[in-house]
């Protein structure tokens, strides 16, 4: 039985990475629905299909940007309000930007976590005091899913 440092086991790891990285890669490619926009007093208007058929071959308007998800430190290693979306998108910026099959968190250059920092940081916004509290907890939170994911890799679970 081959150990987990053998050569085998890491091309096997790194066609598994690609693999794992062409799927985020469609997943993101994936046409998304129209989001929602807001009117001149800030309330959320979602556009609705007309009801006249004449309309139905009008183009829809140009995508918007999509808006920043305000999040605060939870005090812990975790955001608030809702840590499980944070951590999802800590997952799909692993998937989408991971281009080495590193075989653990410390072995990843820090220009590239800083990439990956800002990939993720371009969903939200938080209060400039809470800036190092972010950091540390999304330094936590990327490197224990970065580790389960190399871990569900050599399980064959990806």
């Amino acid at each position: 039985m081959a150990g987990r440092g053998s050569r085998g086991s890491h091309s096997r790891l790194a066609v598994e990475v690609e693999g794992e990285r062409q799927l985020a890669r469609s997943r993101l490619s994936a046409p998304s629905p129209q989001p929602a926009s807001a009117d001149a007093e800030g309330v959320e208007v979602t556009p609705q299909p007309h009801a006249d058929s004449s309309h139905a071959s009008q183009p829809d308007p140009p995508a918007q940007q999509k808006e920043k998800i305000p999040i605060t430190w939870d005090g812990q290693k975790g955001f608030s309000p809702d840590n499980n979306e944070c951590t999802q998108a800590i997952s799909d910026t692993i998937e989408l930007l991971l281009n080495e099959p590193w075989i653990n968190y410390s072995e990843i250059p820090e220009d590239v976590k800083r990439q990956w920092f800002d990939k993720w940081a371009e969903g939200f916004t938080w209060p400039e005091e809470e800036k190092k509290e972010i950091r540390k907890s999304y330094d936590y939170r990327v490197e224990r899913r970065y580790q389960q994911i190399m871990r569900d890799l050599r399980e064959g679970e990806l």
